[in-house]
């Protein structure tokens, strides 16, 4: 059993869309989650877990077809969060627990007390609530249209 298998079958689906209302779908190496902001627009990622837990997912937002190019499909925020999120045209994630922000900055790999992925540490666990947590904060500021 991979580790994405592990993962996804210890993944209690069902108690984090009662308490969390996220919803998750699973093609392959794909995964697909749903979570809502704190204005009630829902939003839909992609992850590319390709190789996990030894090699960082890599979290896109994406179009109900699974397009990661219609900018509608991503959040818009202040400074603050444009940090971590990379609309259209650019298309990625970039933060330390994300293949996108690790190849864009693999100075992080060697900066002191950056907290970037680690297989033992982290888990897609970390990637959802940190995307909870930034879609429920004051830098969110709606979609893009």
């Amino acid at each position: 059993m991979s580790d994405l298998d592990g993962f996804w079958v210890a993944l209690d689906r069902e108690m984090l869309a009662r308490i969390q209302g996220w919803q998750f779908q699973r093609d392959g190496d794909l995964l697909y989650f749903s979570l809502a902001a704190r204005d009630g627009e829902r939003y839909r990622m992609r992850i590319d877990c390709d190789g996990y837990r030894s090699v960082a997912p890599d979290p896109v937002f994406v179009d109900s077809e699974g397009a990661k190019t219609t900018k509608p499909a991503w959040p818009k925020g202040d400074n603050d969060f444009d940090q971590y999120v990379k609309p259209p045209p650019h298309c990625f994630i970039c933060m330390p627990l994300s293949r996108g922000g690790l190849q864009h900055h693999q100075e992080w790999r060697s900066q002191e007390g950056m907290d970037v992925w680690n297989p033992a540490k982290h888990s897609l666990l970390d990637i959802f609530n940190f995307f909870q947590r930034l879609l429920n904060s004051e830098h969110y500021q709606g979609r893009h249209v």
